[in-house]
């Protein structure tokens, strides 16, 4: 009888153990599921601010005179080449630069990826902007290059303050870039007598 009662006693607290564990198990895999796109926001947001940065420096550095796609137009120009650490010529993947001499190389150690996508580079009204590439889909349910289109007349100021569009926790997910491009390339006036 004495057995028995032990016997019960430990089928009791095996039993408790497993439900507990089981609690915290559906708990942990529930809170991962949920916070999945809100991290991956954060992601981007940390992305966009290192790109930023890069780009900064790279311009202080060389001095950026564009970005052109392999195409030779300006739409959408992935960013594929921070980890290259020399190159002939005035690019270096779509980047065009002024110095390519300066250029100090690699400025990241890998390019910085979201759901195996490049983030891209595009001219928008005048302006050059740091984009999470086609086919990421932010926490707020839309999905860049499907239902949230970004074309060179969109208004992507206002996108970066929308929450329904490019915003997370009041913060862009996008950004300008910063550059002096009319006052590095100065237009050239010709000297030759007609």
């Amino acid at each position: 009888m004495a057995k028995s009662k032990k016997n019960n006693k430990r089928l009791i607290y095996t039993w408790i153990t497993t439900v507990i564990l089981a609690v915290l198990f559906i708990a942990t895999v529930w809170f991962l599921v949920k916070s999945a796109p809100y991290t991956q926001d954060e992601i981007i947001l940390q992305h966009i601010k290192l790109l930023s940065e890069t780009f900064k420096k790279v311009d202080t550095e060389c001095g950026i005179v564009g970005f052109e796609d392999e195409g030779g137009s300006r739409k959408k120009c992935y960013i594929d080449f921070l980890n290259i650490t020399s190159f002939s010529g005035s690019e270096a993947g779509a980047l065009n630069v002024l110095y390519p001499d300066k250029w100090h190389g690699p400025y990241l150690k890998d390019n910085p990826t979201i759901q195996e996508r490049f983030y891209y580079i595009m001219k928008i009204r005048g302006s050059f902007y740091i984009i999470p590439g086609d086919g990421i889909k932010l926490s707020n349910g839309k999905t860049i290059g499907k239902n949230l289109m970004i074309d060179e007349n969109s208004d992507i100021e206002s996108m970066m303050k929308d929450p329904k569009s490019l915003s997370f926790k009041n913060q862009p997910l996008a950004a300008k870039l910063e550059l002096k491009l009319e006052q590095k390339v100065k237009p050239l006036t010709s000297t030759a007598e007609v």
